[in-house]
């Protein structure tokens, strides 16, 4: 994702102007680049159009004049003299770029110290209300629940998460400018070909207060220990501002708290008891009691704030009796002196009209706003109450008042999908549908399309809104399409925008219906004419991504459409975004005006390819591979309880006051893993809560035996430990591959504060030969090019795929996945060619590998599999059944084929007769857990004790025979490909996945599916190549038919440099294979009738 686009999808609402003129300042570095006047950089610099020259000439004539000096322009350039030999045009234009780069620092500067001094002024103020709080009452248990029985209490939380709310805010305010810096001037070096970047961002940016994140860092560790314990007065003394160092204070302290806040807890205790219970005659007591406490002013307001919350949770007949009884303790002028919320605030949130009409009635005045700058008709609107919105609008409040997060009644309305609020806004308050300038990205018709309320849109549509792009060129129902709404995505297909692309990967509707597997809206917009031969742009189509993700479904609407998905100059998205990294803005703009892009490839190679032979391989360390989440075991299980990868308890998983994918949030939280056992290994971090939990952290330990996992839980861009979870060694014993594991998060007192999931694969190193370069065993080769020239391949990255972790975490998130090749699309080559026997594998419970192509033994009335069986009983069985192992009539493949498919043997005896010039492919048959339930399979192998006996087996075949054998392993696990491809460098691994395809022509009976096995890896092809390529496979192994309708795949999987080999039927194998296919050249391998065919494309042209 360009940067650009970034910037722009991140502000927060309100908050645009404050941000870093990215734009303007690209600008600049173009008018350098295209040898525009200089007076053009210069109006750009004082943020004059450069149409506007004329009107504004002297302006751009001051800062023209104005000399590149030591007291002029950037100080720290100037003094060591760069590019003083410069030329004068190139001199202006720099003196422009600075000069508008120092005012853009000094706003965020002056931006940021604002809202730091008002964050800390906020903390500051809260935590005194929290020791308010404590000197009146203490919640009554140590439960973290406790706090919502206590209205005060309740009011100091609400504080504290709407202040971490807006700290999150300020940091992602911070990253997101920093970055902004770092990007333009690596582009402003890159296209002036100067080398300032570095100098001026320690000079000048980093020692700026906006990017000392410190105190930031701190205060938000205050606000993050204060909401696991609101009740521990030891956190934040610092920042109190009557905190004192002197014993006799604080015995004093205690000693009036001890005395005060017995009585008020009493009374609200013996309130809700009474409510409860209907207990007529103690309500009339403990609201005289009440009277008795409300002598002095402070006194009056906590009892004032205690009695209204019980007459707000009590039944109509028991409020009006509280209400009655009480001669004078109850106070209707009363604020809230933390959350600055009056009676009329609570009455409106809770939609009781009588306590509504009874605060207007005492006086309470209706147009008070709390600290956030909400009006009771905020809190009415927010909750859906539309009598009582009405009756505000009645006595006069603005219905069009926008409080501190840019929103209006309206906006709150809409979210909350009331459509009688609406209603009530637009017809009796007046506001209108059409304004919506003032609110940026915050527009009605959009917030109501992506929460799918088609009732409010309707509405919407009927006063007039109009149907408008935000800042991503994304419409309303670009939006209803991503989220899947196909009735509001019908509504809109009448309105502007239906079938445009947005401005970030020229998307129209229908893409993000297709990449998000929404066949419903696919089908209101093609019934709408929605064009499905529109390209995206990177070239591709939206086949192409319901194909790439797995949509089947999808895929056949669009086919039938008559989509075209035809073209080879197709590219695919990143799959994950755990491990896709958007590319940079220089990267991007490879092909077009860069000065460094590569150069055409039509004329002959200046060299060799380059080849890399074999891959990494484990030598002594074991390797574990991490995933949060059960995504490997329990994918679309719908007999499992879905569970989400971390859940944390109250208060730290307390909901929202609002959701907050329709306002703007940052991650609260994040959730950092570290090895214990390795020092070396880097920890990492995902933020919390997880967008994506299709991330694998990869890492290796010297012994499985003290492999250690620990979970730690801070602040997303804070320091302070605020839970873990620990995983010892003893935890992994004897531990099965993809097995679901759960650890509790514990608190510094040892509270349980969530859970947290997840799977380990340890791959183990396989010793069973040495392995010696320049030995007997030798290896394979692959090779990359980008010899096709054309268009520039440009990869972006969705905006609801990108990863949300701050940028200046101390952490480093899962290694990514390398992108696409730049400048062309790849040509993936290797030196495995000719033809290989297909063979399915499997290993007895002797660790004998033998050769059988279905999970069940031929044995009538029992359920046995090979792993139930030793070699002895294995080859019992093959004689009773008449299938040993027979001789082939002649030396050719396919009379080998038909010998060894009717067989069963051991795999030595297999490798004995055949020739070593047969090359064999080894599919490795390893049954999931609930294949083994449904055919009643009684034992499973360690999987690395089976791998280990197959790698075996294969580096001890028949030392007579002269050379090496040509061996290529595949499995339709994803766990045993990776173990085949670590243990060992010299033989290719295929990844064999049916990518959620419901194929009939199989190249076994031991192939499974994403249904079989409830493993995310098999339900896509994205998540094949994802998997391939974390893994360093050669290639994946995919379904023909697949391939034939979308043949854009092909060069898909091969721009991320794996091979691509297909099974299926005669008819779609012939077509893959046939010169008129465009597939022709990209197809490397074909799996037909038991032949494993590669195919040499250096013959071909």
């Amino acid at each position: 994702m360009k940067f650009g686009k970034a910037i722009l999808n991140e502000q927060v609402p309100g908050w645009s102007q404050y941000y870093l003129d990215y734009k303007h300042l690209k600008k600049i570095i173009s008018s350098l680049t295209s040898h525009r006047p200089a007076a053009e950089a210069a109006a750009l610099a004082i943020g004059v159009p450069p149409r506007d020259l004329l009107s504004s000439q002297s302006a751009v004539d001051d800062l023209q004049e104005q000399p590149l000096g030591p007291n002029d322009g950037p100080p720290i350039l100037a003094s060591l003299g760069q590019d003083d030999e410069r030329s004068p045009g190139f001199q202006a234009v720099k003196a422009a770029f600075f000069f508008k780069l120092e005012r853009e620092l000094e706003k965020i500067n002056a931006f940021y110290l604002e809202k730091e001094a008002e964050l800390k002024l906020r903390l500051e103020t809260l935590l005194s209300k929290r020791k308010a709080a404590a000197m009146h009452v203490l919640p009554d248990s140590l439960d973290d629940n406790a706090t919502k029985d206590h209205v005060e209490w309740s009011a100091v939380e609400e504080g504290f998460r709407l202040l971490e709310r807006d700290l999150g805010k300020i940091q992602q305010f911070v990253e997101i400018n920093a970055t902004g810096f770092r990007k333009i001037l690596k582009k402003w070096d890159k296209r002036s070909k100067s080398s300032t970047k570095e100098l001026y961002l320690a000079r000048q940016v980093e020692v700026q207060p906006v990017f000392n994140r410190q105190l930031i860092s701190e205060l938000s560790d205050t606000v993050a220990t204060c909401l696991l314990d609101l009740t521990d007065l030891s956190v934040g003394l610092k920042y109190e501002a009557t905190s004192s160092e002197d014993p006799a204070l604080d015995q004093r302290i205690y000693v009036n708290r001890s005395a005060q806040m017995g009585p008020f807890r009493e009374l609200e205790s013996n309130l809700r008891k009474a409510i409860a219970t209907s207990d007529v005659g103690s309500l009339r007591d403990l609201v005289r009691f009440s009277d008795s406490l409300s002598q002095s002013g402070e006194a009056q307001m906590h009892v004032t704030r205690i009695l209204w919350k019980a007459v707000i949770d009590a039944p109509l007949e028991l409020a009006d009796l509280i209400l009655a009884s009480t001669a004078g303790s109850f106070n209707y002028a009363f604020v809230d002196d933390i959350n600055g919320r009056t009676c009329l605030h609570e009455a409106a949130t809770v939609g009781v009209i009588r306590l509504v009409n009874l605060c207007l009635t005492n006086g309470v005045p209706s147009g008070k706003v709390d600290i956030y700058g909400r009006s009771a008709l905020h809190y009415a609107a927010m909750h859906g109450h539309a009598d009582v919105c009405r009756r505000l609008i009645e006595v006069g409040l603005p219905p069009n008042e926008v409080d501190l997060d840019n929103c209006t009644p309206l906006i709150y309305a809409t979210i909350r999908g009331s459509v009688d609020c609406v209603r009530v806004l637009l017809e009796e308050g007046k506001v209108s549908a059409k304004d919506t300038a003032s609110n940026g990205d915050l527009m009605p018709l959009a917030l109501a399309a992506r929460a799918g309320h088609l009732d409010v849109a309707v509405l919407l549509l009927q006063h007039g809104a109009p149907s408008l792009a935000n800042s991503n060129g994304e419409y309303p129902v670009h939006l209803a399409a991503q989220e899947g709404h196909s009735e509001i995505c019908r509504l809109l297909t009448n309105y502007e925008g239906w079938d445009t692309p947005d401005k970030y990967n020229d998307w129209t509707p229908l893409f993000h219906a297709a990449r998000y597997g929404h066949s419903a809206c696919i089908r209101v917009l093609l019934d709408a004419g929605s064009r499905s031969d529109r390209s995206d742009e990177v070239d591709n189509s939206p086949t192409y991504y319901a194909a790439w993700y797995g949509h089947r479904e999808c895929v056949t609407l669009l086919l039938n459409a008559g989509t075209t998905a035809t073209s080879s100059k197709l590219a695919p998205f990143p799959h994950s975004p755990a491990h896709a990294s958007p590319m940079s803005d220089t990267q991007m703009s490879a092909g077009t005006d860069d000065i460094d892009a590569i150069p055409s490839l039509s004329l002959p190679p200046p060299m060799m390819p380059y080849r890399v032979y074999g891959h990494n391989y484990l030598d002594r360390n074991a390797l574990v591979q991490v995933s949060v989440g059960h995504l490997s075991s329990r994918f679309g299980d719908q007999a499992a309880e879905p569970t989400a990868a971390v859940r944390l308890r109250p208060p730290l998983g307390g909901s929202e006051m609002m959701n907050g994918r329709y306002l703007h949030t940052s991650p609260r939280l994040k959730l950092v893993m570290t090895p214990a056992s390795v020092a070396t290994a880097a920890p990492y971090s995902i933020p919390i809560p997880i967008s994506d939990e299709r991330t694998v952290f990869t890492f290796q330990v010297p012994s499985v035996d003290v492999l250690s996992l620990e979970f730690s839980l801070y602040p997303n861009f804070g320091t302070k430990t605020i839970g873990r979870a620990v995983a010892l060694p003893s935890f992994f014993a004897d531990i099965s591959n993809s097995r679901p594991l759960v650890l509790p998060i514990l608190d510094h007192r040892l509270h349980i504060i969530g859970e947290v999931s997840f799977e380990v694969n340890v791959v183990t190193p396989f010793n069973g030969v040495t392995l010696e370069i320049g030995g007997s065993v030798e290896t394979y080769w692959k090779s990359i090019t980008n010899p096709v020239s054309g268009p520039s391949l440009r990869s972006s990255t969705p905006r609801a795929m990108q990863s949300p972790r701050g940028i200046s975490s101390p952490v480093q998130n899962s290694p990514s996945i390398p992108m696409p090749q730049i400048g062309g699309h790849s040509l993936t080559h290797s030196s495995v060619t000719g033809s290989y026997l297909y063979i399915t594998v499997q290993v007895t419970r002797d660790l004998e590998p033998v050769v059988y192509p279905d999970w069940a033994l031929p044995e009538n009335g029992y359920d046995l599999g090979v792993a139930d069986l030793t070699l002895a009983q294995f080859k019992g069985v093959a004689q009773r059944h008449g299938r040993c192992l027979p001789t082939p009539g002649s030396s050719s493949i396919q009379d080998f084929r038909s010998s060894v498919a009717q067989s069963m043997a051991s795999l030595r005896e297999v490798l004995q007769i055949l020739p070593q010039t047969v090359g064999i492919c080894l599919e490795i048959a390893y049954p999931p857990t609930s294949i083994r339930q449904r055919r009643s399979l009684r034992h499973q192998l360690d999987l690395n004790v089976m791998v280990d006996a197959v790698l075996r087996t294969i580096y001890t075949q028949d030392p007579t025979h002269s050379g090496r054998r040509n061996v290529v392993f595949t499995s339709f696990s994803p766990d045993v490909c990776a173990a085949l491809n670590w243990k060992q460098p010299n033989y290719p691994v295929f990844f064999a996945s049916r990518c959620g395809q419901p194929n009939a022509d199989l190249p076994s009976a031991t192939t499974y599916s994403v249904e079989d096995a409830h493993d995310y890896r098999l339900s896509s092809l994205g998540a094949a190549v994802e998997w391939s390529k974390l893994n360093n496979l050669l290639g994946v192994l995919l379904d023909a038919e697949l391939l034939h309708q979308i043949p854009s795949l092909v060069q898909g999987v091969k721009d991320f440099g794996l091979l691509v080999g297909a099974f299926g039927s005669v008819k779609h194998l012939s077509t893959l294979s046939s010169p008129e296919s465009p597939s022709f050249a990209g197809v490397d391998a074909f799996l037909q009738d038991g032949i494993l065919t590669y195919v040499d494309h250096s013959k071909r042209f």
